[in-house]
C-alpha cells in the first residue's frame, strides 16, 4: 500500500516535469515568428505602364517649360537619368544638341576674354560670373571644374611681384612753376595743320536690308492615326508650337491645343512624332541659316 502511494507521487512530479520544455519551444517558435513577420517587407507595389507614361510626359513637360537654359538642359539630362526607357528621347536629345551648341558658343566666348592678354582681371573675372549666371556652375551638364580651373589660371597669370614706385625721399628736381598738365623735361610741342575729315554719311535704309528667304519644308511626314481612335472613328486636330534650328530640323514642341473627344494622349504623342521627323529648309538671313522659334504646325486626323 505504501509503495503504491509512492509511486504515484513519482509519476506525478515527472509529468510536471516534462511539460516546462514543451511550452518554452512553443514561447520561442511564436517569438521567431513575430520577429519574422515585423521584418519582412510588405506586399510589393506595382505601378502600371500608364502611371509610368504619365509620370514621364509630365517631367518632360516640366523640363521644357522652364526659361532658363541651364535649368532646362538640368532637366532634359536627369530625365534620361531616371526614367528608362523615355518616351520622349528623341525630342530630348534634339533640345540638349541645340541648347549645347549655345553654351559652346558662349564658353569659347569666355576663354577668349580670360586667355586674352588685353583683358585686366576684373574683365576676367567679369566674364566668368556672367557665364556662371547664364549657364550656371552647379546645375547637372554644367561646367564647374572647369570653371575653378580658369580662376585658377587667372590668378596664375597675375604678376604679384610688382615694382617698387614710390618716390625717394628729398626735394623735387622739377621747377613748381610747371603745370601738372605738361610732361617735365620734354621738348615743346609741333603743331601741324591737319584738314578736317570728310562726314561719314549716315546708313541709309537700302544699305541696311537683310535679304531673308523663308522657311520651307523639305519632308513632311505624316502622323500615324492612333488605333484605338481609328476604330471608335474619334477624329482630332492637335496644333504644335515649332522651334527649328538653323539646319531644318525641330528642335522642341509645345502642345498649343488639342480637340478631341477621347484619347488626347496618343493623338498628342503621334503629332509631335510626326513634327519631330519633319525636316525644313532653314530659313537665311543674307545667305545664313537661322534659328526660328514659334512655328505653328496643325495636324488633322480623320478617320474615313
Amino acid at each position: 500500500m505504501y509503495q503504491t502511494i509512492d509511486d504515484n507521487e513519482n509519476e506525478g512530479v515527472q509529468s510536471r516535469t516534462g511539460t516546462w520544455p514543451f511550452i518554452i519551444g512553443v514561447g520561442l517558435l511564436l517569438a521567431i515568428i513575430a520577429v519574422v513577420y515585423l521584418n519582412s517587407p510588405g506586399p510589393a507595389t506595382h505601378i502600371s505602364p500608364v502611371e509610368i507614361d504619365k509620370a514621364a510626359t509630365a517631367a518632360y513637360r516640366k523640363a521644357i517649360s522652364e526659361q532658363s537654359p541651364a535649368l532646362r538642359r538640368a532637366r532634359l539630362n536627369d530625365y534620361l537619368l531616371t526614367i528608362e526607357n523615355a518616351p520622349h528621347q528623341e525630342a530630348v536629345l534634339a533640345q540638349l544638341d541645340v541648347i549645347n551648341r549655345y553654351e559652346l558658343e558662349d564658353w569659347g566666348t569666355l576663354q577668349a576674354v580670360v586667355y586674352s592678354l588685353r583683358s585686366s582681371p576684373e574683365d576676367k573675372e567679369n566674364a566668368i560670373q556672367d557665364y556662371e549666371t547664364k549657364w550656371g556652375s552647379n546645375l547637372l551638364g554644367a561646367r564647374d571644374s572647369e570653371l575653378t580651373q580658369l580662376r585658377e589660371d587667372i590668378l596664375g597669370t597675375e604678376n604679384t611681384n610688382l615694382p617698387e614706385r614710390s618716390f625717394e625721399g628729398g626735394p623735387s628736381p622739377i621747377p613748381e612753376n610747371i603745370p601738372d598738365t605738361e610732361l617735365a623735361g620734354a621738348p615743346r610741342p609741333i603743331v601741324t595743320y591737319v584738314p578736317p575729315s570728310r562726314p561719314i554719311a549716315p546708313q541709309t535704309s537700302e544699305q541696311a536690308v537683310v535679304v531673308t528667304t523663308p522657311l520651307r519644308v523639305k519632308r513632311n511626314v505624316t502622323p500615324r492615326y492612333p488605333r484605338k481612335a481609328l476604330r471608335r472613328n474619334v477624329e482630332a486636330v492637335v496644333t504644335l508650337k515649332l522651334n527649328i534650328d538653323d539646319r531644318g530640323r525641330v528642335a522642341m514642341t509645345e502642345v498649343v491645343s488639342v480637340e478631341a473627344e477621347r484619347y488626347e494622349r496618343d493623338f498628342i504623342k503621334a503629332a509631335e512624332r510626326a513634327a519631330m521627323r519633319t525636316r525644313y529648309h532653314p530659313r537665311t538671313e543674307n545667305g545664313q541659316p537661322v534659328a526660328v522659334s514659334g512655328v505653328t504646325k496643325r495636324y488633322r486626323f480623320e478617320a474615313q
